[in-house]
């Protein structure tokens, strides 16, 4: 079986792992350090 799929977020293969374990497929997605929130100061 195959089955493919797009992932919304902005991150890399690197980022991505996937396991399957007694019938149950686990995908794991770590977001991209470009993609998390920040803080940016704001000087005024």
């Amino acid at each position: 079986m195959t089955a493919t799929g797009r992932c919304a977020m902005d991150t890399g293969e690197e980022h991505a792992g996937a396991e399957l374990a007694d019938g149950v497929l686990t995908v794991k997605v770590r977001k991209a350090e470009k993609a998390k929130p920040r803080r940016i100061e704001i000087a005024g």
